[in-house]
């Protein structure tokens, strides 16, 4: 507590710590908490879940006389408030520490998931498909949607496809590949000070979803901030042991891990010896004749995701696989 302590500007006892960003607000606020058990703590809520002005403007009060500021940024008007993370960096105390954050979006282990459209361009939600067997919340699987305009005979020759990626002599997608890079290099834009977590272990970015990190990825930046943005020795490091974002789990198969370690690609990031998949084919293709299923009989969701970039991903990695094997 003693080493902690040095870090707080004594404005105030307890020291004060003010907290905002998304849904991973509630795993840091749990690990500053247990790193500095003297500390009050005052958390904005997730940024898509504020309702009004006032709520920000409370913390925002708040966040000016504190001692130290963690935060996600976000843009001034986000959902029409006032709430900008540049903003709120200026107007706090001169004293304060303003500890800039970064959200996760990774999209290197879900190159065919994303979010579909309603015909008025809104996100389609989970909600609303729950009655229909849905299997994965907000999200959609583009490979299935692209697959359930096929007929029956065609689909399964493109399951066969897909199961000879697990054939020895498959070298991964240069598909894939491409969009993991792509993703990579846009988290190094957005957060240049954190990309190394990923650079030095691309298993960390194997989060729950594409948007849902798993403690290995928190577990890092906690580590980043304690040691170098706090400058308190790693000696007195709290590791953060839980993992409260995984209430769902999107399947990662083979085709995908084994694109991201190939040999014959160039990555940025170090490649491991091996990235294990986190979903058997087997699993995966049950998985998929679900999907398609639901696809089939609302083709109003292909029909309101024609122009998805995820769709033609799909596309372009079932037509790659085809050629591969001809």
């Amino acid at each position: 507590i003693q080493t902690g302590q040095k870090i707080f500007n004594r404005l105030q006892t307890p020291p004060l710590i003010c907290v905002a960003g998304n849904c991973q607000i509630q795993p840091i606020h749990e690990w500053v908490q247990e790193s500095f058990p003297f500390s009050e703590i005052k958390c904005l809520p997730p940024y898509h879940l504020i309702e009004n002005q006032s709520t920000i403007n409370t913390w925002a009060q708040d966040a000016k006389n504190a001692d130290i500021i963690f935060m996600i940024p976000i843009q001034e008007g986000y959902n029409g408030f006032k709430i900008g993370s540049e903003q709120v960096s200026k107007e706090c105390g001169q004293k304060s520490l303003f500890i800039s954050y970064p959200s996760f979006h990774f999209e290197a282990f879900y190159p065919l998931f994303g979010y579909a459209k309603t015909k008025s361009q809104t996100t389609l939600r989970g909600k609303s498909l729950q009655h229909l067997g849905h299997l994965y919340d907000d999200y959609h699987d583009f490979l299935a949607m692209w697959l359930s305009q096929h007929s029956d005979a065609d689909i399964e020759n493109y399951f066969n496809a897909i199961y000879f990626t697990e054939k020895a002599q498959y070298q991964g997608s240069e598909v894939i590949h491409r969009a993991a890079v792509n993703s990579f290099l846009e988290f190094s834009k957005r957060y240049p000070s954190y990309v190394d977590i990923l650079e030095n272990n691309i298993e960390a970015g194997m989060g729950h979803t594409f948007n849902h990190p798993s403690n290995p990825f928190l577990r890092e930046v906690y580590f980043k901030i304690w040691t170098q943005t706090l400058k308190i020795s790693p000696n007195h490091f709290i590791p953060y042991a839980k993992d409260p974002l995984n209430h769902l789990q999107l399947p990662i198969p083979s085709f995908v891990t084994r694109s991201l370690n190939s040999r014959q690609f160039k990555h940025p990031w170090k490649a491991a010896d091996r990235i294990h998949a986190r979903t058997s084919l087997h699993s995966y293709i049950l998985q998929l004749r679900n999907s398609i299923d639901i696809y089939r009989s609302n083709t109003n969701i292909l029909a309101d995701n024609t122009s998805h970039p995820k769709l033609a991903l799909a596309e372009n990695f079932m037509n790659e696989l085809m050629q591969s094997i001809s």
